[in-house]
Formats: structure tokens, sequence, C-alpha cells
């Protein structure tokens, strides 16, 4: 490849770059990302920057045994403006659980975000086994905006001697759990995701394990919905490509109602004008030049320029020619025919 076709290439690589910063109007970071992150929208910065799709994996066996304080299950800190105006993260957190004190002792479990309890399931008195339960705990939350939360959570137990225990419903040695809260926590700032156990009473024999933990981040666009169309005027900080220059969804661009338009000074060229209000109309000063007509076979009538002037009461259509030669095309009275009609007949 020669050096002059590298420099086309590298010409239109950049100017692609060019192009789709402008359509975007705004910046990647350029932080260097790590293996399997993803770009996601920080609303502080205003650029797209490298964030985690798995945000943690925990493995490490948490036992809260012998207990009656509210103990960490689990915990992390979310960092800032990882979630985004829109984002979010799901959780899932599992191990197995002893209950098997002969008395009365209750677990109660929450779900903390910031300085937010956002879920705190009933005191249940668990009926005892000599087998371990399986828990699973599942929880989900979403921005709506970055100080704004909704979540929903669903939570499993089943006590067995078995890895999978299928229960029924009816069986008491079983527990099923589902949720739903809000919270108006600040996601620009660092967050701590706890869930904790809290026995009634210290015993020997109630214990909850976590043995795992994963953390994911969801992130989303900004749109209420995946494939539709973006309503540009809640756009903001779109810079020199302000959306507020865009043709309207019909194709065309309108004036300001009940105004003459200086289409020229707005940056509208060859664009289809459209004015609001049809009785305020549009005016155009100057001529409509039509460039590189190409079917004379002169190149000197190559440019067919037209403009309207005033003539006393009269109006008069003009055409002029590249040389200045000017031909009164049409006059217009006022109640009057047009007269000096022109016909013009192209010669191939």
């Amino acid at each position: 490849m020669s050096i002059a076709s590298r420099l086309a290439s590298v010409e239109e690589f950049l100017r692609g770059i060019g192009n789709a910063l402008r359509l975007q109007g705004r910046r990647v970071s350029a932080a260097a990302p790590s293996d399997n992150e993803l770009l996601g929208w920080n609303a502080t910065t205003k650029k797209w920057e490298p964030k985690a799709g798995v945000l943690n994996a925990d493995l490490t066996q948490v036992d809260v045994a012998n207990e009656g304080d509210e103990t960490s299950l689990y915990s992390y800190t979310i960092p800032a403006d990882t979630l985004g105006a829109t984002g979010g993260f799901k959780l899932f957190v599992a191990g197995d659980m002893l209950v098997n004190d002969g008395a009365a002792n209750t677990l109660r479990i929450r779900v903390k975000l910031g300085s937010t309890t956002v879920f705190s399931s009933d005191a249940k008195d668990i009926q005892d086994s000599v087998d371990r339960y399986k828990w699973g705990l599942q929880v989900w939350c979403m921005n709506s905006t970055t100080n704004a939360q909704k979540w929903g959570l669903s939570l499993v137990t089943s006590a067995s001697s078995s890895t999978w225990p299928m229960k029924i419903l009816a069986d008491a040695k079983g527990l099923i759990a589902s949720a739903y809260n809000s919270s108006t926590e600040d996601t620009t700032t660092d967050l701590v995701l706890a869930v904790t156990a809290d026995w009634s009473a210290a015993s020997a024999n109630d214990s909850i394990r976590k043995e795992m933990a994963i953390l994911e981040r969801i992130g989303l666009s900004a749109g209420t919905g995946g494939g539709g169309v973006k309503d540009h005027g809640g756009l903001t900080g779109l810079g020199d490509d302000d959306h507020t220059g865009y043709l309207l969804a019909a194709g065309t661009r309108a004036g300001s109602t009940g105004s003459a338009q200086d289409f020229g000074a707005t940056g509208i060229k060859a664009d289809v004008i459209a004015e609001s209000t049809g009785a305020a109309g549009v005016t155009i000063a100057g001529f409509m030049g039509l460039a590189e007509v190409a079917t004379p076979a002169n190149p000197a009538q190559n440019k067919l320029r037209l403009f309207a002037r005033a003539n006393g009461t009269d109006i008069e259509l003009i055409s002029l020619s590249s040389t200045g030669a000017e031909c009164v095309i049409c006059t217009l009275a006022n109640g009057a025919a047009p007269a000096n009609v022109l016909t013009l007949n192209w010669i191939e």
C-alpha cells in the first residue's frame, strides 16, 4: 500500500471519528478499559467511560452464627457514577442456614444502600431442622434518575440434605418471599450496598452463611424503551451540534411564527423551507442561484440567476446571465395578467 493511500485511509478514519463526535456531541473517555468492561455513560463528566459488567464476585464464606445483633453478610461499595442516570445492578447472594435452636428465635434480613434500609424482612421464627436450609437472594435495583431508584427482591429457602431440594409451598421447611420498594440515594457518590442478618438471640444452633455473591451492573440508554425515537428536545449540552438546528421529523424546518425569516442567518441553505404560519409567508431577499446546470451546451449559460425587483407599482421577475445581462421574464402588475412572459427551452 502506498503512502498516499495510507494517508487517505487515516484521513477517512479521522473524518469518521469527527462525524461520530458531531452526531453524539460527546467524547469517549481516554481511560484504558480492563478485560470485560463495557462503555457506560457518566452524567457528571458527560463522557462514555469503561465500566465493569461484573462489579464484584465474592466467594468468601461469611457465617453469622451465635449472634444476637445485626451482622453483615455481604457488602460492596459501588463507586460514584457507576450506575449512570438510567442504569442499575442485580445482586445474587446464596448460602445455607442452620436453624435448630429449640426456641422461638427469629431471623430478619435487611438490604441497604447508603443510608437507606430498602428492605427489612419480617422477623421470622423459622422451623427447626437438623438439615441446613439452602437459600438464594436476588435483588434488582434501577435508577430512574441518578438520585431515584426502584427495587425488586426475591428470596427462596428450603431445608434438606439435598444440594437441590425441590419443595412445595405447603412444606413448612421452606420460605419464599418477594418485595418491591424505592429509594432516593445519590448514585453520583460512593454508596455501600449491604445485606445483613439479625438473629433475635444468640444460639450456637442458629447460623446463616453466605457462600457466594455476584454483583452485576445493568447499563441502559437514556430512553424509556429500546429502539424508540429519541426526543431531541430533551437532550442538553449538545454544543455546536445543537439539536435546534435539526430538520423536523417531517423533513422540514419551520420558521418562527408570524414574522419574516432570515434563513441565511440560521444556516439553512438547500433544506426544505416551511413557514409555520402559512399566511405570514416566507420572504427571500436577493437571488436564487442554480449552479452547474448540466444540460446547456454553452458553458457561459451554466448558471441561471433569478430575482424579483420592484419597478414602480409592478414586480418584475428578472433573469441574470453569467455576463451580467438581464432579461425580464415576467412583469406582475396589480390586477393585471402577467406580461412579457418568456419561455425557456434548453437545446441539447
